[in-house]
């Protein structure tokens, strides 16, 4: 019997911490208009990959590329226009594609899944690592997709440690969010601003997979035979970079990992 009202004083109080973050957060929080590419393309869509890559015509300029996880397809279209690729965009929402075929059609292809067997010269993937369900399933179909001799360019964040790692900044601008607040908090604020039903941060519609720093690493080492090489680059909040050597605050400073694999 003790056990059990141990576990029900202990239920309580969670019951009421969480309640109490969540007064607290929704004191600090007010809808944030974010350019998230919806209503109109996204201005300089190839900002981040050219700032990620500055080499980046010598790398795609004529050649065929697959934009996986290509939302809107603005990339896709801009690497077009720009450097004169042969773009395939792949994203497994149904609304990004339809708004996205809208927008450029006749200018790059746009497509669900990858087709099987297809390849390309390059892979590219834009702030997207951070989001998949199941990273390792979707870096084992960039690999498949590229060609032997092709890259894999891959740049994404912010990492789930990072100030700005919750991708909550649309309705709080409080840095480290998921380390102030428990996840029942943030996501009970969330619902306020956002109608998906999710409970979970891996529920949200633009899904978060909790992708570290570690994480990441991690998984690059499974995939190095795959690769005939691989180079990771990490890039600190505010560009303090010495930070991204030092143990833990490497994982709270990393803003962005810039990616490059061979084939």
């Amino acid at each position: 019997m003790s056990n059990i009202r141990n576990s029900l004083i202990r239920e309580r109080g969670l019951l009421m911490l969480t309640d109490i973050q969540t007064r607290i957060l929704s004191a600090f929080s007010r809808e944030v208009q974010v350019d998230d590419g919806s209503s109109a393309a996204v201005e300089g869509p190839l900002k981040i990959l050219e700032w990620s890559y500055p080499n980046l015509r010598e790398m795609i300029a004529g050649k065929t590329i697959l934009d996986f996880g290509c939302g809107y397809g603005d990339q896709a279209a801009a690497m077009v226009r720009k450097y004169g690729a042969i773009v395939t965009g792949v994203d497994s929402d149904d609304g990004y594609l339809a708004e996205g075929i809208r927008r450029y059609s006749g200018e790059c292809e746009l497509l669900k899944a990858v087709p099987p067997g297809r390849k390309w010269d390059v892979v590219t993937s834009i702030n997207c690592m951070e989001h998949y369900p199941d990273p390792g399933a979707a870096l084992d179909q960039m690999l498949e997709a590229v060609k032997p001799g092709g890259k894999i360019l891959m740049t994404f964040g912010p990492l789930w440690w990072a100030p700005w790692g919750s991708h909550m900044n649309f309705f709080c601008q409080i840095p480290w969010l998921q380390l102030w607040f428990s996840e029942k908090a943030i996501m009970a604020v969330r619902s306020k601003y956002r109608n998906d039903g999710a409970v979970r941060f891996e529920e949200c519609r633009e899904g978060l997979n909790r992708m570290s720093v570690r994480k990441f690493e991690r998984l690059m080492q499974l995939k190095r035979s795959s690769a005939k090489s691989i180079s990771v680059r990490l890039s600190a909040v505010k560009r303090i970079q010495f930070l991204t050597h030092i143990p833990v605050l490497r994982e709270l400073f990393t803003s962005h990992i810039i990616a490059e694999l061979d084939r």
